[in-house]
């Protein structure tokens, strides 16, 4: 799953190389939710191994249920959606 940029992974878990406990927001995360130590050879070996998949981003499955509601809307309009 490709990256929203909501922050919520560098919130949730814990970094241990960094002693951010979880729940609490990294201290390189910045105002608009980007890492600061991105392309730096210090970011942890933690984040930059980490796979948000979508069955639990909160942010991602929100994404998703809205772009399938459109399809769905979407479909509804143009009648095909009475064909299945």
């Amino acid at each position: 799953m490709k990256c929203l940029h909501c922050g919520d992974c560098c919130i949730r878990f814990a970094i241990p190389e960094l002693d951010k406990p979880e729940g609490v927001r990294c201290k390189y995360l910045t105002e608009d939710n980007l890492c600061e130590l991105w392309d730096k050879e210090e970011r942890p070996k933690v984040c930059n191994d980490h796979d948000y998949p979508a069955s639990i981003c909160p942010i991602g499955l929100a994404k998703l249920e809205l772009t399938l509601v459109n399809k769905k809307e979407g479909l509804k309009q143009t009648g095909l959606l009475n064909i299945f």
